[in-house]
């Protein structure tokens, strides 16, 4: 029940404080005594949108507040509670409107968004003109009209809540959903990635031989050029390190035939030989390999 509507440089008025008691309060005058200012001001409280014309001309801002008693409206103080609105039986709305046309809305001193101004106080009182009859035609209404008649509000909040949560259980249920398909999505991508890993067969060490051959691939040319050049210093060339060396090793064989003491020495450089072949080999096959 709406128990005092205070108006403050709202449109024409200037400062209005108007007290009602329990029962039919009327409210009479001629026209243009501000009657439909009132009412819209409480409008303003109920969720209507503020305008700039809404404030009185050289006034800073206008300010509307209403006091309503609550205590008897128990879906109202549920619905309050939901929101962290504390209400003891009294419930204070409160709009504050700028020149240029914002607005703040106050429910129990704590501001609130247009929206749930709207949600909150759709059941405090109801603003009905001499063409709200058409409204009867509003086949959106229709269900509100018959529980209201049928004194079905509290059951039809507590439906509300029900389905609410329902909602809520098929939205969560939707999500696991999508969680699900994506876990299938990740395995088949996971499973995807290992057939390919077991198609590869890598094996150990072989990260170290890749890298080792990509080393060699971007210095190609350099090793081409070194190993071709040292493998014709070996063995190609004219005076070559092989051919000089068997020269050394057939004199110092023919020494050692005349002298024993020097066959040790013959046979270590004839190994050296043979190695230094072996050496001249390898590195002519890789030069040829590059």
């Amino acid at each position: 029940m709406l128990v005092a509507l205070r108006v403050q440089n709202f449109v024409l008025i200037e400062a209005l404080e108007l007290r009602l008691e329990p029962g039919c309060n009327v409210l009479t005058g001629e026209t243009g005594a501000g009657k439909s200012i009132v009412v819209g001001a409480l409008g303003l409280l109920l969720g209507g949108r503020a305008r700039a014309d809404m404030v009185r001309p050289g006034a800073s801002e206008a300010e509307v507040e209403a006091l309503f008693d609550v205590t008897h409206n128990r879906a109202l103080v549920d619905q309050l509670a939901e929101a962290g609105i504390r209400c003891d039986g009294e419930l204070v709305i409160r709009r504050v409107i700028q020149p240029n046309g914002r607005s703040r809305a106050y429910l129990n001193g704590r501001l609130c968004t247009l929206g749930e101004l709207s949600a909150l106080t759709g059941e405090l009182a109801d603003i009905t003109s001499q063409h709200e009859s058409v409204a009867l035609a509003d086949p959106s209404k229709h269900l509100a009209y018959l529980d209201r008649y049928g004194k079905l509000t509290e059951l039809r909040r507590k439906l509300a809540v029900k389905v609410d949560g329902l909602t809520a259980l098929m939205r969560e249920i939707g999500e696991l959903g999508e969680l699900e398909r994506g876990r299938a999505e990740r395995e088949a991508f996971l499973r995807y990635q290992l057939d390919a890993i077991c198609e590869l067969a890598p094996q150990p060490g072989e990260l170290d031989e890749l890298a080792g051959e990509r080393n060699r691939l971007r210095h190609a040319d350099r090793l081409g050029e070194m190993t071709t050049r040292a493998a014709c210093q070996l063995d190609e060339t004219e005076g070559a390190l092989c051919d000089e060396l068997g020269k050394v090793v057939s004199d110092l064989s023919a020494a050692a035939e005349l002298d024993d003491d020097l066959q040790g020495a013959a046979d270590a450089l004839n190994d050296c030989w043979s190695r230094l072949r072996d050496v001249t080999r390898e590195v002519a096959g890789y030069a040829e390999r590059l």
